[in-house]
């Protein structure tokens, strides 16, 4: 059992647990994201800036507690079946809400609901990603914790499930040479950066297109079901 057990109560204080209402309100892109927070909502509050970006870009985005993944799955599933999700879903964590987003990526499974992309910033302790999943993309820091104690602290790459040949993973280590800044980037800013977002930003646009318009972006960003490529980029 992970260490934030004990902290599942306290984001009621900070922020709350609640889950996102849906409501099918038509923006000018197709899609929703949903942005998880790290423990305690502490040190995740950059998520509740990209969720903001996001929505001005024109995609219903919003940002929650980790804690409530499940609730949060819960209103996705009403309100697929109500007709109020349209488009792909995509999901953003970071530390262990990264971790909460996979959970929810496997509960979205359960009911037949793909996740169009998984964006994970420096996973804690994060399971095996599954197929329902066509794309994650994981920007991480190894850290000398992560490599002693993996179950507890961040700087691991993820892995798709046994049996999922379907997912594309790309892990990727945090870089100048990635986020173009040489600004210094770690686990505790990581959800905050103006690079990390303009990354997460771009790839959602490729994905989410204008209401009315082609959807040829969105159908580029599916892979062959057949094969799973699984790779890190420096």
């Amino acid at each position: 059992m992970r260490f934030a057990t004990f902290m599942l109560a306290f984001p009621a204080l900070v922020g709350g647990c609640a889950a996102p209402r849906i409501d099918g309100v038509s923006r000018t892109r197709i899609g929703h994201v949903f942005c998880l927070r790290g423990l305690a909502d502490v040190f995740s509050i950059g998520l509740n800036d990209l969720a903001e970006r996001l929505r001005h870009e024109g995609i219903d985005a919003t940002a929650a507690s980790s804690p409530s993944w499940r609730t949060v799955g819960s209103e996705i599933c009403r309100a697929r079946s109500q007709g109020n999700l349209q488009g792909p879903v995509i999901l953003i964590g970071h530390s262990y809400g990264a971790d909460d987003a996979i959970w929810l990526a496997r509960f979205l499974r359960r009911h037949n609901i793909e996740v169009e992309l998984l964006v994970l910033l420096d996973a804690t302790d994060p399971p095996a990603v599954p197929e329902n999943v066509v794309r994650c993309r994981h920007l991480y820091q190894p850290t000398i914790l992560g490599d002693l104690l993996p179950i507890a602290f961040a700087g691991n790459p993820v892995q798709a499930e046994e049996s999922n040949n379907r997912t594309v993973i790309v892990n990727q280590i945090v870089s100048p040479k990635i986020l173009k800044t040489t600004a210094h980037v770690d686990h505790f800013n990581i959800d905050a950066s103006a690079s990390v977002h303009n990354l997460i930003v771009d790839e959602v646009l490729r994905i989410c297109p204008k209401r009315g318009g082609s959807k040829g972006s969105q159908s580029k960003s599916r892979v062959d079901p057949t094969s799973r490529r699984l790779r890190a980029e420096r």
